[in-house]
């Protein structure tokens, strides 16, 4: 059965597929176009995207959290699916979604761990309280050695010292 209302997907707590279809960004204003891309991800996986400078790499992220620069709009065919293990389908598109729709995905679904995490936090508060300000908001512990693990096992280097600043 496929559900194709934008918050049908609600239901999908317990997904363990995430399909997308035809993903594509286009603008009448810019040249530069994002896809068309088909991506299946299981439940748990890590995805790492690479590329060059100016390739699409943060525009495709930022999409799947709804979050689309101004003179971008995704093409009608574009599809969200997630699937759960009976391989029942809920299907939302991003066309039609509205900004409630991107902040149920944001919260339950997904994550994003972006490889300069800096920029994203408030300068003035300590990187650790932050991160564990975000972690307590889910009722989950921030474990700081999880999270050099976790950077370390990417290749990349969270640098320590960045944590108490």
């Amino acid at each position: 059965m496929t559900h194709a209302n934008p918050t049908g997907i609600d239901r999908f707590e317990r997904w363990s597929t995430l399909e997308i279809r035809d993903w594509e960004l286009v603008s009448k204003k810019f040249s530069f176009k994002l896809g068309p891309l088909d991506l299946k991800l299981q439940r748990g996986s890590i995805l790492a995207i690479m590329g060059g400078s100016g390739a699409g790499k943060s525009m495709l992220i930022k999409s799947l959290f709804g979050i689309i620069p101004d003179g971008y709009v995704f093409t009608e065919m574009a599809s969200l699916s997630l699937i759960n293990d009976s391989g029942e389908k809920s299907t939302v598109f991003p066309l039609r979604m509205k900004e409630k729709d991107w902040l149920f995905l944001r919260e339950k679904f997904w994550g994003y761990l972006p490889q300069d995490p800096i920029p994203s936090f408030d300068p003035v508060k300590k990187i650790n309280r932050q991160l564990s300000m975000a972690f307590s908001a889910k009722g989950k512990q921030f474990d700081i050695e999880r999270f050099f693990d976790n950077y370390s096992n990417l290749g990349l280097d969270p640098g320590s010292e960045l944590l108490n600043k």
